[in-house]
């Protein structure tokens, strides 16, 4: 069963597993549609989340996401919370539970110990694109960074005040940055992954690239790769 609150909101489908439809996803300055599936991954590393990815996305089955994708597509639900008022809600709560989960992403950052810093989105797979920057830093609240550049290459925007209301919206919480504060005296990888309580969502920017934890799964419909 299809339900559609306007032609233009979300649409929510309820075959054997229930996924969203969210149009005009600001995804890497592309407006794209994407689905967004309720059930996530099995618990996984970042390694075996690359292979499953680019199993399923060659037959055009839903894949994991990196985080930068992720965001997008929450920030979209929010955007359309009133257009598609019902839809948005069950969305929302979708979100709410699998970030309680730990989520896993396919971005990993790599803290050099000398220079710009480095997030690969997609990592493994021939989707896989880095961005350079500096990303050690203090954590904190997200509205409170005195440095919040590094928010771009990570999730696509260093607008504060927008990732928090986005994470507000689906958790009822300010959200929080963890990483490394510092720079090693040698190359350190890390995943980055979400996780949200009664207290915060976080961005952790700081998690070992061997714990296996789900991820959320989406794909482009009718897109074949």
């Amino acid at each position: 069963m299809i339900t559609v609150a306007k032609k233009s909101g979300i649409i929510q489908v309820k075959p054997s597993e229930g996924y969203w439809t969210l149009p005009e996803v600001n995804y890497r300055g592309e407006i794209q549609t994407w689905n967004i599936f309720r059930e996530m991954t099995p618990e996984m590393n970042i390694s075996q989340l690359s292979e499953l990815y680019t199993t399923e996305k060659l037959k055009g089955n839903p894949h994991p996401a990196s985080v930068d994708l992720a965001f997008s597509i929450f920030r979209r639900g929010f955007e359309l919370r009133e257009e598609s008022p019902d839809e948005a809600e069950d969305l929302r709560e979708s979100f709410k539970t699998g970030l309680k989960r730990y989520p896993n992403t396919l971005s990993m950052v790599t803290y050099n110990s000398s220079g710009d810093d480095e997030i690969t989105h997609n990592l493994g797979t021939l989707n896989e694109y880095k961005l350079k920057g500096k990303i050690v830093g203090q954590d904190g609240l997200i509205e409170n960074l005195p440095d919040t550049n590094f928010l771009e290459i990570i999730l696509g925007t260093k607008n504060t005040s927008e990732i928090n209301d986005v994470f507000k919206w689906i958790n009822s919480t300010d959200s929080y940055v963890y990483r490394i504060n510092a720079k090693h005296s040698k190359k350190t990888e890390r995943v980055v992954r979400f996780n949200a309580n009664s207290d915060w969502v976080f961005l952790n920017c700081n998690r070992n690239p061997l714990n296996e934890y789900p991820a959320f799964r989406i794909v482009h419909p009718g897109i074949f790769y």
